[in-house]
């Protein structure tokens, strides 16, 4: 494997391992293990594209306090034993480890990726995994953009009910679909498509919140792509 096969492979354990709670909690504690022989996700995230979705993010809120407002048992000291990932345990026969334990399976693949193991990853789900990432970014990028869109069709078809409400929810949309697309530069190659369907899906949410038959708005999406982000733009 290729140095930038290898940072394409970092990059993509950087994103799954914030992605699941129990990793961003256990980061948390990773680096106090040193000690005792066990590998740190810093060296894994450092200077990485995604690492940044360990800070100033919404949710980064869980390194400072991972058990929320209700607290926990969790001590430090529950992880001085090796960490599961360093003594994993054989999957049962005919199952793998990606298919009884994908907690473990990202922490045991991050491990042969660090060690240059690259042999023994288990390519298969891992590419499963990025994906299964790309279609994630766009359903999102999808499902903003519908709620952008029925938002400002409320916007401009109820302007007597229009509210601080309904304008923030759609500064915060334009926010999160910027950011998407700054992170995923190629989502916006076929932008026109997924607003025409965004389009669709915000029409029948129109007329369910609203009552107004979505017959009586336009057949294609009204706003342009410049003017769906465009933060001083609001219909009339």
């Amino acid at each position: 494997m290729t140095i930038g096969n290898m940072g394409a492979f970092k990059i993509f354990f950087a994103r799954l391992l914030t992605s699941v709670p129990e990793v961003m909690l256990a980061y948390q504690y990773m680096d106090t293990l040193t000690h005792s022989g066990a590998l740190t996700v810093s060296s894994l995230l450092q200077d990485t594209p995604g690492s940044s979705l360990l800070q100033d993010t919404p949710g980064s809120s869980l390194l400072q306090d991972p058990c929320g407002r209700g607290g926990c048992d969790f001590q430090p000291d529950a992880l001085a034993n090796p960490p599961l990932w360093e003594n994993h345990a054989s999957p049962p026969p005919g199952r793998s480890l990606y298919d009884v334990d994908f907690y473990q399976w990202v922490f045991y693949n991050a491990d042969l990726l660090r060690q240059g193991r690259f042999t023994e990853i288990d390519l298969e789900n891992i590419i499963e995994e990025l994906e299964s990432m790309a279609r994630r970014d766009r359903r999102e990028l999808f499902n903003r953009l519908a709620v952008l869109i029925m938002h400002m069709l409320k916007w401009q078809y109820q302007p007597n009910r229009r509210s601080e409400s309904w304008s923030t929810t759609i500064g915060n949309q334009r926010t999160e679909i910027g950011s998407l697309l700054e992170d995923s530069p190629s989502l916006k190659y076929n932008i026109e498509t997924v607003i025409a369907k965004g389009f669709i899906a915000a029409k029948r949410k129109f007329e369910v919140e609203t009552g107004i038959s979505a017959n009586t708005l336009p057949e294609t999406c009204p706003y342009t792509f410049e003017q769906l982000m465009d933060y001083g733009f609001l219909p009339e």
